[in-house]
């Protein structure tokens, strides 16, 4: 890559200047960095969220597209976060198809830089959403959608899910419905796959209770104690034990007064 341009890395070292060593080994241990976790070899200033925004708010008329081109390939998480929300912002404020357009397919050709749940879940609604939603016919964006939930990167399977939001915020509820019966079908088995495409179930649950009611009745004993937990999370507790005690014996009782922690976290304190 060429030299980093003028703008970002006034960034960059706006940013490293606001670093902290305590809050970056929090996170770091929060975001599970370690080895054969899945935010591997991510490394983090140690900046909060607050303080990235007040630094976008300040800056991101002095940057374009190229600039950001820097900043989202950064070794460093807030960084990287930066350029995210960049783009989440050019895009809201974008008055034409061409510059959307634009903008999602430099989002799209970043997508393995867009490799932590946070960093997924700040832009992919805003982003691959909304386009799908708002410039893309319907059946070309249950394609795209259904595509990206297949594909082996942990973070594109995730940014399909999360896709699903602005459909939903909208009561078109087929996108998750046709996304969460694939991954049902295709045996998806990373946990933070689950928890997102419980959540978006749950948010379809919010404002058509009946319909998530039924993709239940037709599917909970097939579904990850942790997807099921987390759609059902806004229900009586009757109705949410109605549904537990349709799953598979073992994965029942792990479910049963589990956190949203992963398994072994929750073993763990149990043990101590």
């Amino acid at each position: 890559m060429s030299k980093i341009t003028k703008p970002a890395a006034k960034v960059l070292s706006l940013m490293k200047s606001k670093s902290c060593k305590l809050y970056a080994a929090k996170v770091t241990r929060y975001f599970k960095t370690g080895e054969g976790e899945y935010g591997y070899g991510d490394v983090f200033l140690g900046i909060k969220m607050p303080m990235i925004r007040s630094i976008l708010s300040e800056s991101h008329e002095l940057l374009h597209q190229k600039d950001i081109g820097f900043l989202i390939v950064s070794k460093y998480h807030e960084v990287r976060m930066y350029g995210l929300l960049w783009l989440v912002k050019q895009y809201a404020s974008s008055k034409s198809i061409t510059e959307r357009a634009s903008i999602l397919e430099f989002y799209c050709n970043h997508f393995e830089y867009v490799n932590n749940w946070d960093l997924v879940d700040c832009s992919a609604p805003n982003i691959t959403g909304t386009h799908l939603l708002r410039d893309i016919d319907e059946e070309t964006a249950l394609k795209q959608l259904l595509a990206w939930c297949q594909n082996e990167h942990l973070w594109t399977r995730r940014i399909g899910v999360l896709s699903c939001l602005p459909f939903i915020r909208e009561e078109i509820f087929e996108p998750i419905l046709a996304v969460s019966k694939e991954l049902l079908d295709r045996e998806e088995n990373h946990d933070l796959i689950h928890k997102a495409s419980g959540w978006m179930l749950r948010e379809m649950g919010k404002r058509n209770k009946s319909m998530l009611l039924d993709f239940l009745d037709e599917n909970a004993e097939r579904m990850p104690k942790v997807m099921l937990r987390y759609s059902v999370e806004k229900f009586p507790r009757t109705v949410q034990k109605k549904y537990l005690k349709r799953l598979p014996v073992v994965n029942r009782k792990r479910a049963r007064g589990s956190s949203p922690l992963p398994l072994k976290q929750t073993k763990s304190k149990k043990k101590k």
